[in-house]
């Protein structure tokens, strides 16, 4: 018998794939997407079979040792998936193991943890008082509770130097760290299910021989089987009767998988199909022809608000169906999924999946499940359904494609928009793009001829837009939250019936509390941002970490009780809201009120029913919702994004004031929308102002193309976080270092790639890290990419135990 090898992704942060031996008595499980345990040095890791060989590749000289466990029953991911998952890996500079790790939903695998334990010689240590008052908190600590891991150990001890603490006791041999295999946390759900054996119509026996009871019974069955706990409820006595007619053999009761619920009862109507407008035929049918090809095709559907982008993705996913593909569609916020899934499961029923975060573990591993099943024929959800392993896949349809949601910001930083035009190119699907305010960069591309561009010019049933008018609050004398302009129509539009929504990007109550006596502003002791203040519960919380304090009665500087709130957020404008209109429903929906799972469902149920009047929030009220009974819009402040330090706040305050006002005047009545600045010749509120999108983007591509950013140059920004100042610092300066000896090494880089920094981050520390940024630019992807992964890969072995953590974003959305 031949020896066979597998080459594996090992979950760990090293850039490469390690190859195995396959034991014969492991021969028969080993299988490409199967979870495997391997030795690592001198640990043992979970990873990931990529491929199975009878021959070792000819670069492999290093011993070969064997695999130590097939830890998977079934396959995790086919061999299909595997050209996108490396394509994540090497152009977004990440391991191939945390690149699948992220794909797979939370708790289903088997996972490694290191766990910590005091030895003899701690436990003695610690009896004799031979070590520092730090190093005796953790050794009591492991003593207590052995078996933490380095994560669990900071936390309890947040206020000690952990890293450092547990390194020097290892090197002392007073604590020792074990790999532990975790087993998956979610496991199917297995439920008793009530099968009728016995139908009335066709039945041999009698009505005598049947007790009412059982004729119920026998009655639900032949709708469907049921679970045996729901028949308890629906017949009294009912679990007496079942189990009598499986004794008779009317019925069988076996134990089953049974998949939870991810949806329960729609707190969203879904609306009735509307007849294509002629504009939606057209994008319609060349989506159709480019399905019909089965290879890989991209189109950007520009549509303003209210032209049917929806009914568009709709029939083409119906298309998708005929030719036997299945069909993704992306949205940027959960809270988006709601009506969309509704519309998709009115069309294709039972055979919609929906995978988002904001489900329960055991939910998105059943809907997983489904689509790996191939019991499904389209996934509805936000960014992390990119990754649902459907093996025909033939159409991907990223809706709101300029949000910024759509960028991870932590572990594997992708953009799930790009990720989406990969996956389609390597799986030969159609993708298309849909937006009211196309990202800059996909318009550039489309008129660049990398995506076919498909328009919606006008609104369904020929509404015409809202009307935006632009109030400059530095005429309103003695106001600061709602102008007397925007308070009028709020007036006529609750005398009218209709709706509201009042856009205010910012939470809390108050931007920060101030000293009027000595000038001190209450800061975050963890980051470098004032403190919000929020009225609820009267406290101050930084949203950058989670710290919550009560409010002081007088200032922690000077003692004076003087302190004032300054500035607002949407606690603030609710508050005002409710001041002036006593009467009407007002409701707040940002971070703070949508916290449960179905929480953004519940306000937005309560506005499509009538329930609120006006509805306060941050940009989650901003994107795609569909309420015909909205006729004014208010934008609070236009001024915040502008304020930011980012070459994209231009961009997102246009897209963020045009895609609120298209939520006004979608039904039969027009639609008002009122936007306060204090800087109302801005051109991004100018552009906003005439529904200019084709203006915006052309003054806005003249400054990127002047100062050098994307889409006219790519980038890769390094941050750098570390507890102490100075080793971060350093290590900032020895990356530059090291990236300006890379350049030397490549003397054809030096005039394609430009390196700016180290410098410190915009926001200079945040969870107690302080944080510095090196960016690299160059209008050529192949030398940034190239520079950029042996940076990473350098940076893993250097700063290794230094204290110093490196990530690498590539296509960065922000430089904070």
């Amino acid at each position: 018998m031949s020896t066979i090898f597998v080459e594996v992704a090992v979950v760990l942060p090293v850039i490469g794939t390690y190859y195995y031996r396959v034991p014969p008595d492991l021969r028969r499980e080993v299988a490409v997407g199967r979870q495997v345990l391997v030795p690592f040095g001198r640990r043992r890791l979970t990873g990931y079979v990529l491929r199975l060989e009878e021959q070792l590749p000819t670069t492999i000289d290093a011993a070969i040792r064997d695999i130590l466990q097939v830890s998977s029953e079934e396959c995790y991911f086919s061999e299909a998936h595997l050209p996108f998952y490396r394509w994540l890996s090497n152009y977004y500079l990440a391991p191939l193991g945390e690149v699948i790790k992220s794909a797979l939903p939370r708790g289903t695998s088997t996972s490694t943890r290191r766990a910590a334990f005091v030895r003899e010689a701690g436990l003695r240590s610690l009896r004799q008082s031979t070590f520092t008052e730090e190093e005796a908190a953790v050794l009591s600590l492991l003593r207590e509770h052995p078996g933490l891991s380095l994560a669990q150990i900071r936390r309890r001890l947040p206020k000690q130097r952990v890293d450092r603490v547990c390194r020097t006791l290892g090197r002392k041999n007073l604590i020792v760290w074990e790999d532990q295999q975790q087993e998956p946390q979610i496991k199917p759900r297995n439920l008793k299910v009530v099968r009728g054996l016995h139908h009335l119509e066709t039945s041999s026996l009698s009505e005598e021989q049947l007790k009412p009871k059982e004729k119920e019974i026998l009655t639900l069955l032949e709708e469907g089987p049921r679970l045996l706990r729901d028949l308890k409820g629906m017949v009294a006595n009912g679990y007496y009767w079942v189990r009598k007619m499986a004794d008779r053999g009317l019925v069988s009761v076996n134990l089953e998988e049974v998949y939870r619920d991810p949806v329960g009862p729609p707190l969203i109507e879904a609306t009735p199909p509307h007849q294509l407008t002629g504009h939606q035929e057209q994008a319609l049918g060349a989506i159709t022809q480019a399905l019909e090809k089965n290879c890989f095709a991209s189109f950007l559907l520009h549509g303003i608000t209210g032209s049917g982008k929806t009914e568009v993705y709709l029939a083409a996913a119906a298309e998708a169906l005929r030719l036997g593909r299945q069909s993704l569609i992306l949205v940027p916020e959960i809270a988006l999924t709601a009506q969309i899934e509704g519309l998709f499961r009115q069309r294709f029923q039972s055979r919609v999946a929906i995978l988002h975060s904001g489900l329960g573990s055991g939910e998105r591993r059943d809907e997983w499940v489904r689509v790996r099943r191939a019991e499904v024929d389209v996934v509805v959800g936000a960014r992390s359904a990119l990754f649902a392993p459907l093996d025909r896949l033939g159409l991907v349809v990223v809706d709101e494609e300029h949000d910024n949601s759509y960028k991870q910001e932590r572990t594997l930083r992708y953009h799930g928009r790009d990720a989406a035009v990969m996956r389609a190119k390597l799986e030969a699907a159609v993708v298309v793009m849909g937006s009211a305010t196309p990202a800059l960069s996909s318009y550039y591309n489309a008129l660049q001829g990398k995506f076919r561009l498909l328009t919606l010019p006008d609104r369904i049933d020929q509404r015409p837009l809202p009307k935006v008018t632009v109030i400059d609050m530095k005429l309103q004398r003695k106001v600061d939250v709602l102008s007397i302009p925007l308070r009028q129509a709020l007036a006529d539009t609750l005398a009218a019936g209709k709706q509201a929504l009042l856009l205010i990007n910012r939470r809390g109550y108050a931007n920060f509390l101030l000293c009027r006596r000595c000038g001190h502003v209450t800061h975050c002791h963890n980051c470098a941002v004032s403190l919000t203040w929020h009225q609820a519960g009267e406290e101050l919380r930084c949203h950058l970490c989670g710290l919550a304090m009560a409010v002081p009665p007088v200032c922690p500087q000077c003692d004076a009780a003087t302190l004032k709130p300054f500035g607002f957020g949407t606690q603030r404008v609710e508050s005002e809201v409710q001041r002036f209109f006593p009467e009407a429903r007002v409701s707040r929906m940002d971070r703070d009120t949508t916290r449960s799972k179905r929480s953004y469902l519940q306000f937005l149920s309560d506005l499509s029913r009538g329930r609120t009047d006006i509805l306060v929030g941050t940009q989650m009220i901003a994107k795609g919702h569909d309420f015909p009974n909205i006729t004014l819009v208010g934008v609070v402040s236009a001024d915040i994004a502008l304020q930011w330090p980012d070459f994209r706040a231009a961009e997102n305050t246009f897209q963020v004031l045009t895609q609120v006002a298209g939520r006004a005047g979608r039904g039969d009545s027009l639609g008002t929308v009122l936007v306060q600045t204090y800087n109302p010749e801005h051109y991004s509120i100018r552009f906003a102002r005439m529904h200019d999108y084709s203006g915006f983007f052309k003054e806005e591509m003249a400054f990127r193309q002047e100062l050098g950013y994307p889409p006219y140059l790519r980038l890769i920004l390094f941050h750098l976080a570390g507890n102490v100042e100075e080793k971060t610092l350093e290590a900032a300066q020895r990356l530059a270092a090291k990236c300006q000896e890379l350049l030397q090494q490549r003397p054809e880089f030096l005039q394609e790639l430009q390196m700016l920094g180290p410098v410190a981050a915009p926001l200079a520390r945040v969870k107690g890290k302080h944080r510095w940024h090196l960016l690299l630019k160059s209008k050529k992807s192949t030398p940034l990419l190239e520079v950029g992964r042996q940076l990473v890969n350098w940076g893993y072995g250097e700063f290794k135990g230094f204290g110093v953590n490196l990530t690498a974003d590539v296509d960065p959305i922000s430089l904070i």
